[in-house]
């Protein structure tokens, strides 16, 4: 005998998914972001110094 596919057990399993996508790679998104503009301003200040550098 076949079982029939359900589509309420379709929507518990995107439930889940999306769950744990807002959890985990949410979160990650966000850090990277952080990351990349701290790099920025990071790589700024040592782009200021080396001009001084050269000045002096």
């Amino acid at each position: 005998m076949k079982k029939g596919y359900n589509k309420k057990e379709k929507k518990s399993h995107t439930f889940i998914i999306n769950t744990a996508v807002k959890i985990f790679l949410f979160p990650l998104f966000i850090f990277g972001i952080l990351l990349r503009e701290y790099d920025r301003i990071f790589k700024k200040s040592k782009i200021k110094k080396r001009t001084e550098g050269l000045w002096y």
